[in-house]
């Protein structure tokens, strides 16, 4: 059973808070994934230090996906051409006149009061309206709004200080989609939705002349809210929503009076309306109703906010449902007894309260007639984060912490944290309502001190990496929590120096300036073996989580309701493509490889020599072969593989074939291996001694005899250290002396494995492709060593196509000191992590 911080602050609590007081702010918010409980749970234990590895991106409640709006529904931009039709301003659609080139473009991420978010460049237009100048709307590129979006105030009753946010954006105008014919009229859909039965086409109602808007016939059944609408089974089956209660899409694109109409029936059968304010909510516990709901109300031109509670009755728990809270300049009723109360948001702005550089990545500009157009479902799009802001905000205020130091790579970077932070301190009022928020004492970039009703106080300090943290306190007392978030960046962890200095900051000013009780929580992506971070997941003074985006091979994906194995595969292809692939595994997989350090260098991966029409200009070859042999079929097994190389006159050795696959079946191994001595002849097949007698032993004897073709085999007995193994493929990758087939389909694979092998070993999961390669040098060298033919070339440097490729200074010295590290354990390095 987990202890934990105390009693009031678990992982439940914090899942309660968040769907209960962020996910309003969400925009279609996906499930918690499991892991994040996970992470939770850690955190709000009474372990005093907790680090969490998690790859990029999954510590994220929410992600940002940009979406174009179209008369049609939703696209995204790749796939627009000149001459289609989008929403633009005023909800019309307008031409798309021109798609501009993708390309590098650095990308801000504009934040709104009420938590919504979006990424555009500086030439972006908004448009705004500014209060405190010239109150109309006006069209203002980004750059020219960063001028003077926000200043210092003081309030002269009170001489508090405060920021005035000065840009204020209109939510849109109700979407003009085309009217459809639909099978059901949509206020009867409605209707039936919120009060209908299930499987039937009855409806229980105490408003009876609610169905004087039903465009069918109805008639009175037995009790007094009982009514049957002719024909509506039919047609309701035929829609497919019997027994199935959900917004068909398409009526989610009507016309704007079909959805207001579709709307009305939803909010006359589940809304409500305060009597004394006109608040307006609905409440179901159909999640689909409810999303449905938030769309409809947004394509009008409204605001929508989504909340979760309990249900109970007489005490009981009835199960989940779900609060939209409305604001609509249009009403939302037919119903009179509501209509009574309501009165009309006439404006419905939200103030723009972030803008800060997040990154440099691939952007497309379009031109409309028009210049505007709808993007991100309606609304911009809130991204917040587990820890750093869900568990910061739960923490502070249930009221287990009163003073957090939050720290992250920069101080810039930490300041935005505590902004969004803040954000949900000033502005969701359920939030301050509930919690007894009363005002900022102190209000900075950096430092925000909040006071309650009941006068108590709670302190949130941003700050950067190796910042001055020693000694600090507030009202004599020591941050009894510290959040760090992203401490580390790529820049400093590949500085053998700034990560030495880093680690002392660390450990001898950041982790002491706790209080007695503090509780420590880091949480980012490993980016070196030599990491802080990746020294804490070994740490027994710390507690820990590891997490992949996936296992090997895209199986068991971490978050696949975000991460799909599509997805994950177009980010690695990226990678890839940018010349980065082991960016992805440290990015993505935790799984960083020292680049200066590694086992086999990436410029030195040399392509095949290649006529100007792109075939192989083949030269003559001896062929050699080599095997690493696996019998399973299991999800985390790992390969047969079966590696062929071509040695030609110049000792160039050309790999030509990687043959990787998953099998129980030793004798379909015996028909790989003989089909690949058909085909290849090659002088000498090598496999690893106890491997061939596990796994296809007599097999192969029988299979040789039987089609009469016989493979010359070298058997080995592997050294005990895998790098060893692999010195003389290494020595002669390093010395250019390798070509790769690098069109083929298995390159991109094989120099990833390759690419994640660092001095310590191999640090994949599967590490077959490696082993077989390291059969093939042994086996080469040795071979060419025994006819006197291949000198140690690959030590030596060798002469390719009369271009001399020989070792550089770094080479030389990295071989002596990998040959030192390998013989001598004992130096105060471990032999596995290198540290």
């Amino acid at each position: 059973m987990t202890d934990y911080i105390d009693e009031i602050l678990t992982e439940e609590t914090i899942d309660g808070f968040t769907w209960g007081y962020l996910a309003a702010n969400y925009d279609n918010p996906r499930p918690i994934p499991s892991f994040h409980m996970e992470m939770w749970e850690l955190c709000c234990s009474d372990a005093s230090k907790v680090a969490i590895a998690a790859p990029r991106e999954h510590a994220k409640a929410q992600s940002v996906d940009s979406r174009i709006l179209t008369p049609n529904g939703w696209t995204t931009i790749g796939n627009l051409s000149v001459g289609d039709q989008i929403i633009g301003d005023g909800g019309a659609a307008k031409t798309v006149t021109r798609l501009h080139p993708i390309s590098d473009m650095d990308l801000y991420r504009v934040t709104t009061a009420d938590g919504k978010s979006t990424l555009c460049n500086l030439d972006h237009l908004w448009l705004c309206e500014i209060p405190s100048n010239v109150k109309r709307l006006q069209l203002k590129t980004l750059k020219e709004i960063l001028e003077n979006w926000k200043t210092d105030r003081q309030d002269k009753r009170t001489d508090k200080c405060f920021t005035e946010y000065r840009y204020r954006i209109p939510v849109i105008d109700p979407v003009q989609f085309e009217e459809k014919n639909f099978e059901v009229d949509p206020y009867t859909l409605g209707l039936w939705l919120g009060d209908g039965h299930a499987a039937s086409g009855r409806i229980t109602t105490a408003d009876p002349e609610v169905l004087d808007n039903v465009a069918y016939s109805f008639a009175k059944q037995s009790g007094n809210y009982l009514y049957k609408i002719e024909g509506l089974y039919q047609d309701l089956q035929d829609l497919g929503v019997l027994d199935n209660k959900h917004v068909p899409e398409t009526y989610l694109f009507g016309s704007v009076e079909q959805r207001l109409a579709l709307l009305r029936g939803l909010m006359d059968s589940d809304g409500t309306i305060s009597k004394i304010h006109g608040q307006v909510s609905f409440c179901n516990t159909n999640k689909s109703l409810v999303n449905s709901v938030v769309s409809l109300i947004r394509s009008l031109g409204g605001i929508a906010a989504v909340s979760e509670a309990e249900a109970k009755l007489y005490g009981k728990s009835c199960g989940l449902y779900w609060r939209v809270t409305v604001k609509m300049g249009t009403c939302p009723f037919f119903l009179p007894r509501k209509v009574r109360y309501w009165s009309p948001h006439k404006r419905l702005y939200s103030y723009i309260v972030g803008i800060d550089y997040e990154k440099t990545a691939p952007g497309r500009c379009l031109t409309v007639n028009g210049r505007l157009y709808v993007t991100d479902d309606y609304l911009l799009t809130h991204n917040s984060t587990a820890i750093t802001h869900a568990f910061i905000l739960a923490a502070v205020c249930l009221g287990v912490k009163d003073f957090v130091l939050l720290v992250s790579g920069t101080e810039t970077q930490a300041s935005e944290f505590l902004m969004s932070i803040k954000a949900e301190l000033e502005h969701n009022r359920r939030l301050r309502k509930d919690f007894h928020i009363k005002s900022f004492l102190k209000e900075t970039e950096t430092n925000i001190i909040v006071l309650r009703q009941d006068g108590t106080k709670f302190r949130i300090q941003a700050k950067g990496s190796e910042q001055k943290v020693r000694g600090i306190k507030w009202e004599n007392k020591r941050p009894d929590l510290i959040v760090c978030d992203d401490l580390e960046e790529d820049e400093q962890v590949m500085n053998p120096e700034r990560r030495e200095k880093f680690r002392r900051w660390f450990m001898n000013a950041l982790v002491p300036c706790g209080s007695d009780t503090c509780s420590i929580r880091v949480v980012g992506t490993i980016l070196h073996l030599d990491s802080m971070l990746n020294r804490l997941m070994s740490n027994k003074a710390w507690k820990n989580l590891f997490y992949r985006a996936h296992d090997d091979d895209f199986e068991n994906l971490l978050w696949p309701e975000k991460f799909s194995e599509e997805r994950l595969q177009e980010i690695q292809l990226g990678f890839i493509e940018d010349g980065n692939p082991e960016g992805y595994s440290q990015e993505y997989l935790n799984q960083p490889v020292d680049i200066k350090r590694a086992f086999f260098k990436k410029d030195y991966f040399y392509d095949f020599e290649r006529d100007k029409d792109g075939e192989w200009i083949k030269p003559n070859l001896e062929y050699f072969a080599a095997a690493d042999f696996a019998i399973s079929e299991k999800e985390k097994a790992d390969f047969t593989v079966i590696i062929v190389g071509g040695v030609d006159p110049k000792g160039v050795l050309h790999i030509v074939d990687v043959n990787r696959f998953k099998t129980e079946d030793g004798g379909l191994i015996c028909d790989e291996l003989i089909d690949t001595q058909k085909h290849y002849n090659p002088s000498l097949f090598t496999f690893e001694t106890a491997q061939i007698d596990k796994a296809i032993g007599s097999f192969l004897d029988k299979e040789m005899r039987k089609q009469r073709t016989f493979l010359n085999i070298e058997k080995v007995t592997p050294t005990q250290s895998k790098t060893m193994r692999g010195r003389s493929i290494q020595a002669m990758h390093r010395s250019g002396a390798i070509r790769y087939d690098r069109k083929s389909s298995w390159f991109d694979p094989f120099e990833a494995e390759l690419m994640m092998v660092a001095d310590s070993g191999p640090r994949g999961r599967h590490d077959d492709q490696f082993d077989a390669f390291a059969y093939l040098g042994l086996t080469i060298d040795q071979h060419y060593e025994a006819h006197d033919q291949f000198d140690a070339f690959a030590y030596l440097g060798l002469t390719i196509d009369h271009h001399f490729i020989a070792q550089s200074d770094e080479d030389l010295e990295e071989e002596e000191y990998d040959i030192a590290f390998e013989e001598h354990h004992d130096l105060g390095r471990d032999h596995i992590t290198g540290y």
